[in-house]
Order: C-alpha cells, then structure tokens, then sequence
C-alpha cells in the first residue's frame, strides 16, 4: 500500500505565504523532516494528526505576525509620504488640488444629472402614466407637429370605452387674480383638474379627503406654501378664496391641503380646482371636439398589461370618428418619465429639456477628470523620477520589489483621498452657487448618494493606481546601480515618453474644451444681440387682468402722464409668442392646399412703440 506523502503542497504552501524568504526554506526542512519521521515510525494517521495540529496552532500566530508587519509597514510608508509632501509642498500643493478641483466637477455635475433624471419618479404608478399628446403632419416639413393639447371629451371617452384606462385627467391652466384681505394677488399655478387628478399622480394630502376632495362644486386643494401664504399656521380646511378670472369671480371652498409640489416634477401648482367649476362657470358646451382643442392636456393611467402601439392606434381612431375629416391626427401616448428629458413640444405646461444636455454635461465632466488626472499622473511621474535614489537604497538594504510597488500606490492613495475630502468640502460650499446657476434645487436627499459615493471612491482608487502603478512598475524593475545613477538614459527614455503622451492628451482636451467654450460664447452673443425686428431695449411687458383689462385706455392714459414713460401699447401677446389663429382660405384653394398662420391682436400703438418697420402697406 503507497503511503500518501506529507506535508500536503497546498496547506504547505499557504502557511509559507504569512512568511519572508529566509523562514520559509528553514520551516520547509523542519515540517518535511518531522512529517517524514512520524510517517516511517507512527503510521499515515499520525503523520496527518501532526501537521493539521501544526496548521492549526500555527496559522493565528503567522497573520497576527503579518498584520503587524503590514501596521508597522503602513506606518512607514505614512510617514515617507508626509516627508515627502513637506519636502515638496508646491507640487503637492498643485498636485492634490488640482485632482481635487476635478473631482468637485465631476460630483456636482453628477448630482445634476442624477436631480434629472429623477423627475417624477416619486408617482407611485409613475411606469403607467402616459402623456396623451397628438400629432399632426408639419406644414413646413416632413416630419410631425407634436400637440400637448386635446379636446375636453377626450378623456372621458378614453376612460368609459377602454377598460385599460384605469384613470384619465385633464388639465387646465390658467392664471388669474386671488382677492384677499382687500388686495388682488396674481396666481398663475392655478389648476383646474378632474377628480381622477389625485388616482392618476401621487400628491399627498395633509388633510382633506382624497376620493371627495375634488368632486364637491367650488372645492379647492392648496399646497403648505399657499396655506401659509394666505392663512398662516392655522388649518385653512372650510375657509373660502375668492378668484377672478377673466373677469369672473369664483368662490371657492378649501377642502383639502397638499403637501408641496416636489421640484422635480414637470409640472407644478399652487391651486387645484375642480374642473366642472370652470365649466359651471363658462358652459361645457364650449369645450366640444372640434373647438378648442389645444386646452388641454391629458394624463392616463394604465394597467399593467397593455399594447402601447395598439392602444394608440384605438385612441387615434376614436378620435377620426369624432373629429373634423380632413384633420390627419394621430394620438401618441408618451411615457411620464420621458416628458422632462423628452424636448418641448406645442402647448407645454413648463419648460423641459432634452437628453442632448445630460449627453454634453456628462462629456464635458468626462473631459475635465480626464484633464486632472493627466496633470496628476504627470506631475506624480515627474517627481518620482527624481527618488530614484531613494529606490535605489531601499533595493541595498532589502525593500523586495512588492514593497516598492505598496509604498508607491500608497502615497498615490493617500494623495487621492485628501483630494477627495478636499473636494466633498468644495461641493458643500458651491452647491448653493450652482443651484442657482442651472435654476434648480439640488440637495443630497433628493439623489442616489450610494451611487454617488460608490462612484467617487471607485474612480479615486482608479486614479490612484494609474496615477502610482507606472513609476512603481518602472522604478521598481529597474536594478539598484541603475537607479542610484539617477541621469540614467534609461530612465530618462522611459519618463520622457510616458510624460510626452500625458501633455499632448492633456493639451488635446484642453484645447478642445476652449474651442467648445468659445463656440457656445459666440452663440450667446448671436442670441442676445441679433436684431430681432424690433426694439427690445427698454421694453417692458405685464399682463393686464380684472378691471384694467376692460379699462384699457384709461389706464394707458396715465401711464402715458409719466414723462419716464415714451409710449403706451397693448397686445394679445409678446411678438416672439405668437398664437395660431387659423388656416387661409382663398378662391381656388385645393382641398389638400392647407396653410395655418399665426398672429396676435394689437391696438394703433404698436408700431411705434416697438419701433417696427413696415415692409409694405400701412400700419
């Protein structure tokens, strides 16, 4: 019978990791010749008895021993790097804060990114709620003029004819005057919703009931910030707001109170009024299919098992039964989370945005780390070439290549995480600045900070090995009279090309940046100095509502009594917001010839005081 050999290699071979060179040949003898002579004279058992017993008592002892090692190595390595940052403290200086400039943009640029697309996220069904939008063939292109508006009984339709619907809103928007305490207040977040409004969102109330709380006639929701605005600290619920609109005055009764629109929304309000208030008020016999279709927007809510693109296609037919013929009209349903990075379309609520920016935002971030890493990795480069003697006596004395290599990315770490801390300060401290640069309200609790944190510490352990692995590995490979000869051409080759590549990427990116940044100046000029028609310069517009709008040329009497005050104008609208009125008719016209044009109203004054030119004609 063949005995099996001890010591096992592989248990063997683990207990000689824990220990240096010289204690591994000299516990290698002992364990084989042990092992050996207890196998000739006790037998396999015993032999497997000895060791494992050897393996157990052994194994504490070895890695309290290594840990210590590596504690008391660290403390070196620390105290090596502090040396070294006194001994160079500009570079250090330059080094650390440059990274750490770089890493500031790079958070602050992910916050905002993160802030964006988080908009409506907080909707508890926020996967199933659509936008319903329609789109019309572009008169002037190819492509489609995309509508946020639709007729009044759509949504109704929607709801009662297809059992996928589970709740269908409608929004109107208008603005309008709240009477209070004897002065006239303008709101123009007033909303007028259906009932269906609070199954289809998520807005918490405070108080109130939500299945009643916009079914009753004249019930009103008001946000925390309206409550206190108008009615302190005290429970407004049963408290009435008169508001004027278009010159009609509605008593409302508050019902309920919501807690503050989140800023991450794409839309939000101040008011919410029942919408069959507004038609009590001015007749629902006005909001047919065919008039005023552009009023409202609409928002559904879908069950889990749905056919987007079949569904469009039903809503699109319902909507041909019901519609003037000769409009081409398709019904698209667009998802929630798509509205704000999704670009403007027709009749928007608020301003949205596009993808375009997060993708410019995220290479211009990519390109400034990109930037302060080459100048970390260069500048460390360049000053380790200059401790090659130090290299070079700790190789004399016995430092193994292993510990060069630790030492190395050591000091590259430590360097990294003060740049780190250095820039977590930096972002506390300009955070208010950049909320209000890009118009937002940014804040730790409204992003993914473990991502953000996983993120930051991930790339600043990157950086680190980049930046410590290249002089380590050179350095540490070359012999101890190489390194000590410190003009060597080798290691002057081999920095020098290293360090040529690093520039010339730097300097690429760089220039890159400015040339985009002088692009985008340029334009900025183009926008704000381009000759837009007419005089903008010492231009002032408000709107006109309640009694001033039906006492016009009283009020423009005496503003025209102020001698600051050259001319006096009115207009249904701001020249570069012009409202479609219609389609041209004239004799002869094909039934596919359709042409839409757009105007506004205004009174004898205009011209001059907008100092418009006529082509020709008369004014």
């Amino acid at each position: 019978m063949n005995k099996k050999a001890y010591p096992p290699r592989r248990a063997l071979n683990f207990l000689l990791g824990f220990m240096d060179q010289e204690e591994q040949e000299s516990f290698k003898e002992y364990v084989s010749s042990v092992c050996g002579e207890v196998l000739g004279t006790k037998g396999q058992k015993a032999a497997r008895r000895w060791f494992w017993s050897q393996f157990i008592r052994s194994l504490p002892k070895l890695v309290i021993n290594l840990i210590q090692g590596d504690i008391s190595m660290l403390k070196n390595y620390l105290k090596i790097a502090l040396r070294n940052f006194k001994r160079a403290k500009l570079y250090s200086f330059i080094n650390i804060f440059g990274l750490a400039i770089g890493i500031t943009c790079c958070i602050l640029t992910l916050l905002y990114i993160q802030y964006e697309l988080s908009y409506d996220k907080y909707h508890e069904h926020a996967e199933d709620i659509y936008r319903v939008i329609r789109a019309r063939p572009d008169d002037l292109g190819p492509g489609a003029t995309l509508l946020n508006g639709n007729p009044a009984p759509l949504a109704i339709e929607l709801k009662n004819n297809f059992p996928e619907v589970i709740s269908a809103s409608r929004i109107l928007k208008r603005s309008g005057l709240v009477m209070h305490k004897g002065s006239f207040i303008s709101e123009r977040n007033f909303f007028f919703v259906d009932p269906d409004f609070l199954k289809t969102f998520t807005f918490p109330l405070i108080s109130g009931n939500p299945e009643r709380a916009l079914k009753e006639p004249s019930s009103l929701l008001i946000t925390q910030k309206m409550a206190i605005k108008y009615f302190g600290y005290k429970d407004p619920v049963g408290e009435r707001i008169n508001y004027i609109l278009s010159g009609t005055n509605i008593d409302f009764e508050i019902t309920g109170i919501l807690k503050n629109i989140p800023k991450n929304s794409h839309f939000t309000f101040d008011f919410l009024a029942s919408l069959n208030t507004y038609f009590s008020v001015f007749g629902e016999s006005n909001f047919t299919w065919n008039m005023n279709p552009s009023h409202f927007p609409i928002y559904i809510r879908l069950d889990k098992y749905h056919d987007l693109k079949g569904l469009e296609g039903k809503f699109t037919a319902l909507l041909h039964k019901n519609r003037n013929k000769s409009l081409k009209e398709d019904i698209r349903l667009q998802p929630l989370r798509s509205i704000h990075l999704g670009g403007n379309i027709n009749y928007e609520i608020e301003t949205n945005t596009t993808f375009r920016y997060i993708y410019m935002l995220s290479l211009i971030a990519l390109f400034i780390m990109l930037i302060a890493c080459f100048n970390y990795m260069n500048l460390s480069t360049a000053r380790s070439r200059n401790r090659s003697k130090e290299i070079g006596i700790r190789k004399v004395v016995g430092a193994e290549r292993k510990h060069l290599i630790r030492q190395f990315l050591g000091e590259s770490f430590l360097f990294s995480l003060i740049a780190l801390i250095i820039s977590i300060l930096f972002v506390m401290l300009f955070l208010p600045e950049f909320n209000s640069l890009v118009s937002r309200d940014i804040s730790p609790k409204s992003c993914n900070l473990s991502f953000i944190v996983a993120f930051v510490i991930i790339f600043t352990a990157l950086v680190s090995l980049l930046s410590g692995s290249y002089p380590a590995m050179l350095l540490s490979s070359l012999s101890p009279l190489t390194t000590l000869k410190s003009k060597h051409n080798i290691i002057q080759k081999n920095f020098f090309k290293f360090r040529s590549l690093l520039v010339t990427l730097q300097f690429v990116v760089s220039i890159s940046l400015i040339i985009c940044t002088f692009m985008v100046h340029q334009q900025n000029h183009f926008i704000q100095k381009t000759k837009l028609g007419y005089e903008k310069e010492h231009l002032i517009h408000f709107q006109l509502r309640g009694a001033l709008s039906s006492q016009f040329n009283s009020f423009k009497n005496e503003l025209r009594k102020n001698p600051n005050i050259l001319s006096v104008a009115a207009s249904s609208s701001i020249p570069v917001s012009a409202n479609r009125l219609g389609r041209i008719e004239w004799e002869g016209k094909k039934s596919d010839d359709s042409i839409l044009w757009h105007g506004f109203f205004v009174d004898y004054d205009y011209l001059e005081t907008l100092k418009l030119e006529m082509s020709q004609g008369r004014f």
